[in-house]
């Protein structure tokens, strides 16, 4: 039994969005059946047949959650679901186009949690449904190219500090951090980016890698 709990703590990784269902889905699931759901992926897809509840599935709870949500709120979501793992707030404003208010509300309505002081997290089950609602907004490929560009740009810029001494370990560190989202920048870029324009992050890149030791 604890090791079931345990596994499912993990698969839910905090989400108060997440844990509101699952909370729900204990009232007809053994914990066994849903951590096995869970692990094999069926949310949100599936459904768990609960007459008299207000969500029958993950899914619902998340077009409930966008429903409530502001249009300008709701654009941040699906922007904020491009970072991979863990981001950071300043990252958020260039990349995402984010604003502080934003990041707060999104924080508030457990879309966003705090990862560590300064950075931020979305679940992925969060950002998966992110990701499908920015594919129904008109500026869709707009936001990805916004994005990517903002963090090739990053890179460039903070591995151009490599060789300034004290500074360079911090500078190491942060991009470290953030490498997850620069992988999914490369892959975005790929797409529109110039041999001309992809050469200066993939320098960066390739030299990031090197003093990291990879």
């Amino acid at each position: 039994a604890h090791d079931l709990l345990s596994r499912l703590v993990r698969l839910l990784a905090g989400s108060p969005l997440a844990i509101q269902f699952a909370a729900q889905s204990l009232r007809v699931l053994q914990p066994r059946e849903l951590v096995h759901r869970l692990e094999k992926g069926d949310w949100p897809d599936s459904s768990l047949h609960m007459p008299g509840y207000r969500y029958s599935t993950l899914q619902d709870v998340m077009d409930d959650t966008w429903a409530q949500l502001a249009p300008g709120l709701r654009e941040a979501w699906a922007r904020c679901a491009l970072f991979k793992g863990s981001f950071a707030l300043d990252w958020a404003h260039d990349c995402a186009g984010t604003n502080d208010n934003q990041i707060m509300l999104l924080v508030e309505r457990s879309i966003l949690s705090r990862d560590a002081p300064g950075r931020l997290f979305m679940h992925a089950m969060a950002r998966q449904y992110g990701l499908m609602m920015l594919d129904t907004l008109p500026d869709a490929g707009d936001h990805r190219q916004v994005f990517a560009h903002a963090a090739l740009a990053r890179l460039v810029a903070a591995c151009a500090q490599l060789n300034r001494g004290p500074q360079a370990a911090a500078v190491l560190e942060t991009l470290h951090r953030e490498i997850a989202t620069v992988a999914s920048a490369f892959e975005m870029a790929l797409h529109w980016a110039s041999p001309d324009e992809i050469q200066p992050p993939l320098l960066a890149l390739q030299n990031v890698y090197h003093r990291l030791g990879w």
